[in-house]
């Protein structure tokens, strides 16, 4: 390594130091800790998340039910108001960057080309935010992990020097001698901005201004291209940048709580919908006021429809859908037409049809589950027999209506829940219940349950579940309905292939609860053609979208925004674009609950 490398990582590590000097202990740059810990005091109960009843809530409420005021509610905007102590928010999690967000807001910062993680490195993976299977970056939990990524950010920095012309103020990116000075001034404040997507405050200008000037003496003698890549990795490091907490100077109180300011309502925004940071207008519009609920609405609907908002919405449902570690399970290697990258294009399949139907198609929630239109390449085309796909590029195709309609017959969640030689019904049913229905299933204390019969030849992989979980009246309790989901998609393998036989027919017919009715269905279409109109999954994806932009459990004092929300999506005839808007316009989004000692009047 040559001495100006040298001296460069220095400043990089130093500039990474003067952001952590607020962390302490703590990890956390409000020395909050990286937690997802909700505050105390106050109506603080966490959601069951349980089934709901009516007025939309599906697992808002600890108790369900009718709360006797769902409808016409819409805070902030007029309305019926909820009952007292109803229409709160919580707390804002600080949490890291997960890796595909890392990913994207690097390349949006510094340029597509840049290096990324790519899953070869050793950082640790993505963890579940308060185990609700939407994913929350890792903690920078030793010196490796610190290496890690000053490693990763002095490559990051140096490839992004190739677009300094860009990244730099105009006329900055080679500038004379006489306006180095200046120049590094207005970089700061530019990059800064963008770096940790809030105006730095003016001892944060100081302190990287003086550190700049020390670094350019002749006892150090950086240039000015090596104190800029320098700033750039430091600022990478920082937890500024690193964790999604878009502080601003001085918290805004609105009653008992904090409402969000510009910066930070943006960024919630452009997370939201692109998982990334926010683009060029979304930052214009964040510097001239973005509180006014019709503004943020308006940016929600432009970044829906921006081509970015694909890699966002691909985040969102395949977080919900448990399918991102799906080309990391092993299968067994009589399924001949499965690879790990068929696996990969699965998880590509479900991101893209998402996307598709909220960018081209309907947007419908009916159509989530019912739609024959798909996405394959050529592997994954021969495994779903679909004729005439070549090649390794995603394709529009259209699924055969007899054995697919909809997300749950993708082979994304069919694989995914399932064992490596065969399909496990308990990990589908229970999947289905929890995400696409709310009706989370609990096990009775201390139950540990029986092990699964092994395959036999002769017995069908239903018979085998029923056997194994039909041995005490604490296993049917919940195994009635955790199997009656389940069996539903019998007639798809561990690999998410169609069939017809198991040891002779395949019986995929049963009987579960919908709409506190038992419904009766013969098979895997049936059922999710049921699901798609059904109050349980239309008030269970409120909550569900609603938790993945929070990234926590709803608390039972969120109900007002859960109905409001509930509310714009029935009268949009469910509109999951609808959805997504009325999300920006709820107190649970625009406002949190305030630290100890935070915001005094």
């Amino acid at each position: 390594m040559t001495r100006p490398e040298r001296l460069a990582g220095t400043l990089a590590a130093a500039l990474a130091g003067l952001a952590l000097s607020g962390l302490a202990c703590t990890g956390s740059p409000t020395g909050r800790g990286d937690t997802d810990e909700p505050g105390t005091g106050g109506d603080d109960t966490p959601a069951a998340g349980g089934k709901g009843g009516k007025g939309g809530k599906g697992g808002a409420s600890a108790t369900g039910g009718d709360s006797g005021y769902g409808g016409d509610v819409n805070p902030g905007t007029g309305g019926t108001p909820p009952l007292p102590g109803l229409n709160q928010a919580g707390p804002a999690p600080l949490r890291r960057l997960t890796i595909a967000e890392f990913n994207n807001t690097v390349r949006d910062l510094l340029g597509a080309d840049v290096p990324v993680i790519t899953g070869e490195e050793g950082f640790a993976s993505d963890t579940e935010a308060w185990t609700r299977g939407f994913m929350k970056g890792s903690t920078v939990g030793s010196s490796n992990d610190a290496r890690l990524y000053l490693e990763l950010a002095d490559k990051i920095s140096t490839a992004g020097m190739a677009h300094i012309a860009t990244l730099a103020p105009q006329g900055c990116g080679a500038p004379a001698a006489a306006a180095e000075m200046d120049c590094a001034k207005q970089f700061i404040e530019k990059f800064g901005l963008r770096a940790y997507r809030r105006p730095l405050d003016t001892g944060e200008q100081k302190d990287l201004l003086d550190l700049y000037t020390k670094v350019r003496a002749s006892d150090i003698g950086l240039t000015y291209p090596e104190a800029i890549r320098a700033f750039i990795a430091g600022m990478l490091q920082s937890p500024m940048f690193s964790y999604r907490w878009e502080l601003g100077t001085t918290a805004v109180k609105d009653g008992d709580l904090v409402k969000l300011n510009d910066y930070e309502i943006a960024s919630r925004l452009s997370y939201m919908t692109l998982a990334s940071m926010p683009d060029a207008e979304l930052f214009t519009a964040a510097a001239g006021g973005l509180t006014d609920p019709e503004k943020i609405a308006a940016q929600a609907r432009r970044l829906l429809s921006s081509p970015k908002a694909k890699t966002g919405l691909s985040e969102f449902i395949t977080q919900w859908l448990g399918v991102t570690g799906l080309p990391m399970l092993s299968k067994d290697d009589t399924f001949t037409k499965y690879t790990p990258e068929v696996g990969v294009s699965m998880v590509k399949e479900t991101g893209l049809f998402f996307a598709a139907l909220l960018q081209g198609g309907s947007g419908k929630l009916e159509e989530l589950y019912t739609s024959t239109d798909s996405f394959a390449d050529g592997p994954l085309a021969a495994l779903y027999g679909i004729a005439g796909v070549t090649g390794a590029d995603m394709k529009p195709v259209k699924l055969n209506p007899a054995q697919r309609a909809g997300i749950l017959t993708q082979g994304s969640y069919l694989a995914s829940q399932s064992e490596g030689d065969h399909p496990h019904p308990i990990h589908r049913g229970l999947l289905v219940l929890d995400k696409v229905l709310c009706n989370v299933i609990v096990p009775p204390k201390d139950f540990v349950p029986p092990p699964v019969h092994d395959v036999t030849p002769g017995v069908s992989n239903r018979k085998r579940y029923e056997d194994s979980t039909s041995v005490s009246a604490s296993c049917t309790a919940c195994h009635t309905t955790i199997n009656g989901v389940g069996f539903a998609f019998e007639n798809y393998d561990a690999v998410g292939q169609y069939r017809t036989d198991d040891q002779g027919p395949v019986n995929a017919a049963g009987t579960v609860p919908l709409n506190d009715k038992d419904f009766s269905f013969r098979n895997a279409l049936e059922f999710t053609k049921a699901v798609s109109t059904s109050d349980d999954a239309r008030n269970c994806f409120v909550t569900q979208f609603l938790e993945y932009s929070l990234r926590r459990p709803l608390l039972a004092n969120e109900q007002g925004s859960v109905d409001a929300m509930a509310a714009a999506f029935k009268a949009s005839g469910f509109d999951l674009r609808e959805l997504l808007v009325a999300t920006t316009k709820t107190l649970a989004f625009t406002h949190r609950q305030p630290l100890a000692g935070e915001g005094q009047p």
